[in-house]
């Protein structure tokens, strides 16, 4: 059989390589990536898009487009995250949530709650998945995000 990629499976494969710094991974996890992850639904993607494009976080509307669509970043909604402990972390390469938006969103909460229950780490050399798959990961940020479950209770000292 011979196999001819879908402009979705293009797409999909696009999307997905964005996901993860590959030098990261080991052979064993990379050679199965293919059955981690699915394709990407236009809709979805058509929603990703444009938040992207208006650096907003919205709702969509039914029929798909920005028409209506309600902004989710607001002080109403905000007060919903407050005293939730947050750990945010990025790797350098993430360009999924870059390290510069999980900066945004730990300086906007530290900013309106300060009360030292958010969290923000870098990690030098990951990507995006690859913080949680990584061949190092459970190394290098396995235990911090310990430390933070830890710290706000969700974690005995035991585990």
């Amino acid at each position: 059989m011979v196999y001819f990629p879908t402009k979705m499976t293009i797409i999909s494969i696009e999307i997905n390589n964005r996901l993860w710094s590959h030098r990261n991974l080991n052979s064993v996890t990379h050679g199965t990536l293919s059955n981690l992850l699915g394709g990407v639904s236009m809709p979805c993607l058509n929603h990703l898009l444009q938040m992207g494009t208006t650096s907003m976080v919205t709702t969509t509307s039914n029929n798909g487009t920005s028409q209506n669509a309600i902004e989710l970043v607001n002080a109403n909604n905000l007060t919903h995250l407050k005293h939730i402990p947050i750990y945010f972390f990025s790797g350098s390469e993430n360009s999924v949530f870059t390290p510069e938006s999980t900066d945004i969103s730990y300086t906007t909460l530290r900013n309106e709650y300060d009360e030292g229950q958010y969290e923000r780490d870098v990690f030098d050399g990951f990507g995006h998945l690859d913080c949680w798959m990584g061949e190092k990961a459970a190394d290098v940020i396995w235990p911090r995000v310990k430390q933070h479950m830890i710290k706000v209770g969700r974690l005995s000292l035991s585990v």
